[in-house]
């Protein structure tokens, strides 16, 4: 049902996008500005006149560009894309920002079909050649642009980039390129340009000239700043009508901004039926019946998590023991949490032993996490009761964040790296450790936001002090106290075990097919918290640098990097109709709430 993670990992290369709809005026003739009338008039792209890239070197392509600014199309998104020379004679350091570019389309351009053809089998072509390496491709690139500067036959390493280099000598294979070429201008000849196909959008600046190829995957994003658009202040969840819930908020098209009064939103059902919690308790919330408490819990508190179509409820049940007083931190407390399902009028039923459900569906399958169960994903039914959702390769702890129509589950799991990496003689202190993470969040109220594997990679890389979590100011001062020494503690009982051994991975599974790990963005890391009824997921994932960026993933075009308001994003929730909704930061740290919107290209 699932195709192999290196497909996806490709689909995220190149920057390439189908205009034929998004054309105006203005145009180039690179073969003109390059002193060769070798080609056609390429159009530019719709709001593409004045964009920035930051050119990075890459192992993947030549290099990772962060494109910004490209206007609002229905084609073209901004973010982080793969890329490649125009010509020879063009080469930047790392972090080279050029501003004002234009952006031109070769979608539909006879001339353009080989490179093109390429772009689009590149996979393929080193599935088949492992050896192949993007220097290969390069200068198949240039081979295939007759104006590029380039022979393959007597071009010599003063005249390359580079880049394209290895310990002084050409690095790329003469023989692989010549034959990387006969096929794309072989392929070319039955190759057709479709709302699927990839291809080269050229970047041209006045002092440049045309500099560089980016290549694009086939789906476009709209990006939209709640807090200008709809004043909202979190946003949490989004259903099939666009109503969208998060803190206290409810908005829809017809009534516009509802204060729900003191709740904390955390889902929505297609009947505007709401639900999260108010203080320490479970509750729900619908237009003319205000904020209720969900009855018959139990427990010293509860948080409701997903609501389905008919009104069951999901979350956890907490039950607190105080264990001692300590005289620098005050009383320490131990935490059982208790996974329920609950329906109005009826007696709420709990599942498993130790753990919370985040996800219900309108079958009544409930996934969550249980400490009792093998790896502790689960899906449960009142038929079949609880099963275990599996693993990857060695270690594999794993989290269920949501359910779909279809039974179709994606959370994440923390997995080793390396198959005889498993925690070895520290693997109970790594337990605690992870243990210790989950509790400390179900505490604070932040799992729904920050799951305890992204969390243990930010311990990891450093990165956890300087984190802006939006949900700091409302901890009381003994949980900021544990999050603030969490480092010490993680590095003190894990240990090396620890330590750059695991990463946690975007899962997706289905009974028949079992668990499929979705990769990352090029980090170290990815959570997948949502799936409409199409299979499209949403979540967020590590870019480097401590940066970490929403996601979108189908299973055609793999995972994709959203656009953001410039800072670290998070996408939540994904609806239907291709919504998303979640937040981002911006330049200067400000977090704000966000819509995506994800749109399928079609033929122009």
């Amino acid at each position: 049902m699932y195709r192999k993670n290196t497909f996806y990992t490709i689909l995220a290369l190149l920057v390439m996008v189908t205009i034929a709809s998004c054309e105006n005026d203005m145009s180039i003739n690179s073969g003109e500005m390059n002193g060769e009338n070798l080609q056609p008039e390429l159009s530019m792209v719709n709001g593409g006149e004045n964009a920035s890239i930051t050119l990075n070197r890459s192992d993947n392509a030549y290099y990772i560009l962060n494109v910004n600014s490209t206007g609002h199309n229905a084609h073209l998104s901004t973010g982080t894309r793969n890329g490649w020379l125009h010509s020879i004679t063009n080469d930047f350091e790392d972090e080279v920002t050029l501003e004002n570019v234009a952006l031109f389309t070769t979608y539909n351009e006879e001339y353009w079909k080989p490179v093109n053809y390429l772009l689009n089998e590149r996979q393929k072509m080193k599935a088949s050649d492992t050896e192949l390496t993007y220097r290969d491709f390069q200068a198949a690139i240039w081979s295939l642009i007759g104006h590029s500067g380039f022979n393959i036959d007597d071009a010599s390493p003063d005249q390359l980039p580079e880049g394209m280099k290895e310990n002084g000598a050409a690095g790329y294979d003469t023989e692989r390129v010549k034959n990387l070429v006969q096929k794309a201008e072989s392929g070319a000849n039955s190759f057709h340009y479709s709302s699927d196909t990839h291809y080269a959008i050229i970047a041209t600046s006045e002092n440049e000239g045309d500099f560089v190829l980016i290549e694009e995957v086939p789906i476009a994003v709209g990006l939209v700043n709640l807090s200008d658009e709809y004043n909202l202040t979190v946003a949490w969840d989004i259903n099939d009508h666009g109503q969208i819930v998060g803190g206290n908020h409810f908005w829809d098209n017809e009534n516009g901004l509802t204060v729900m009064g003191n709740i904390f939103a955390r889902a929505m059902n297609n009947n505007g039926e709401v639900v999260g919690t108010r203080g320490r308790n479970a509750v729900y919330w619908q237009a003319g019946t205000g904020v209720q408490d969900l009855s018959g819990l139990g427990g010293d508190s509860s948080e409701a998590n997903d609501i389905n179509e008919d009104g069951q409820v999901v979350g956890e049940i907490t039950t607190e023991t105080l264990l001692y007083y300590d005289e620098d931190f005050g009383e320490e407390y131990d935490y059982e949490l208790q996974a329920f399902v609950w329906s109005n009028g009826d007696d709420s039923k709990t599942i498993g032993s130790d753990g919370w459900a985040t996800g219900i569906n309108n079958g009544s399958y409930v996934v969550g996490t249980d400490y009792n169960v093998s790896n502790r994903g689960f899906i449960w039914s009142e038929e079949n009761g609880i099963q275990s959702l599996g693993s990857f390769h060695g270690f594999s702890a794993a989290r269920a964040h949501a359910i779909n129509n279809h039974n179709e589950v994606v959370g994440s799991v923390l997995v080793s790296q390396n198959d005889n990496s498993r925690f070895a003689s520290s693997s109970a202190d790594a337990e605690q450790a992870i243990t210790k993470i989950e509790r400390i969040l179900k505490r604070a109220g932040a799992g729904g936001s920050y799951d305890y594997a992204h969390v243990m990679e930010m311990v990891q890389n450093s990165t956890f002090q300087r984190e802006a979590f939006p949900w700091k100011e409302s901890l009381d001062q003994s949980v900021s106290i544990e999050l603030s020494q969490m480092d010490q503690a993680i590095r003190g009982k894990a240990g090396a075990a620890m330590q750059s051994s695991f990463r946690s991975e975007a899962f997706i599974w289905h009974e028949v097919d079992g668990m499929m790990n979705l990769g990352t963005l090029g980090g170290s890391w990815s959570t997948a918290w949502d799936i409409n009824d199409n299979g499209q997921v949403v979540g967020y994932g590590d870019i480097g640098n401590g940066q970490n960026r929403a996601f979108y993933w189908d299973e055609e075009n793999g995972m994709i990097e959203l656009p953001t308001l410039g800072g670290n994003s998070l996408a939540r929730a994904i609806n239907n109709e291709g919504e998303i909704v979640g937040y981002s930061y911006d330049d200067n740290g400000n977090f704000y709430p966000a819509k995506w919107k994800v749109s399928i290209r079609q033929n122009s």
